[in-house]
């Protein structure tokens, strides 16, 4: 079962996990920051959607004792499960048989199609090894909230805590060029991105990766095809 990073912060607590070699100090900031991040966003509930299909067909035929035809026409269009991917799809057919006197036949026939798929740009093991510990993009709830827990962060370092990585401050931990090069510079609407809540034991950011916004906000990836 998925859980919020408060959720997992309160379970964590209880006899099932031994956090008795873990610095208290160290752990009262890291569960309390897990607790309290604003406005959190599940990466699963905003990657994936409700997927539809829709299909269309219309043909006609007719034609007489020397002459026959048929006619067709179709569009299909998919809209996937996951953002960013979706097919969509033009056919179309023609059949025409003519008697060329008592002894003869000749037909003709043309099939068509042309289609355009939108492929998931990013890899979806990296989309979903994003942490749900904020919102997709900024509040200005989180924005406080990070500038809030970097002081924390720097507070405990400068109390003579020393654990790896305690004592740098969340933009050193900066990925990418995506926005704004540090939380202090950050507005709502900003992606809300990993580092932007530390890294490893400096924050809870985990991996201090971008946000999956930046990952698929700014690429797309693209098939056309054409038969005839």
């Amino acid at each position: 079962m998925l859980k919020t990073a408060s959720e997992w912060a309160n379970e964590i607590q209880t006899d099932a996990y031994d956090l008795s070699e873990i610095n208290p100090k160290l752990l009262e900031y890291r569960l309390n920051a897990y607790k309290n991040a604003p406005d959190v966003v599940s990466i699963e509930d905003w990657l994936f959607q409700t997927g539809s299909t829709n299909s269309h067909d219309f043909s006609v035929s007719g034609g007489n004792d020397d002459i026959k035809a048929f006619a067709s026409v179709g569009y299909l269009n998919t809209k996937g499960v996951v953002k960013k991917q979706g097919f969509e799809r033009y056919n179309g057919r023609l059949n025409v048989d003519a008697k060329l006197g008592s002894r003869f036949t000749t037909g003709l026939t043309i099939n068509g199609n042309y289609s355009f798929q939108e492929i998931v740009p990013a890899d979806m093991r990296d989309l979903l090894r994003a942490y749900s510990i904020s919102p997709i993009y900024h509040t200005a709830a989180s924005i406080a909230f990070v500038q809030d827990l970097d002081a924390k962060r720097q507070a405990l370092a400068n109390s003579g805590l020393t654990i790896a990585n305690l004592g740098r401050s969340f933009d050193s931990d900066r990925r990418g060029n995506l926005g704004p090069q540090s939380i202090y510079s950050l507005v709502p609407g900003d992606i809300a991105h990993d580092w932007h809540y530390g890294r490893n034991q400096n924050g809870i950011g985990g991996t201090g990766d971008q946000g999956p916004a930046a990952k698929l906000d700014y690429a797309r990836q693209t098939s056309r095809n054409i038969f005839w």
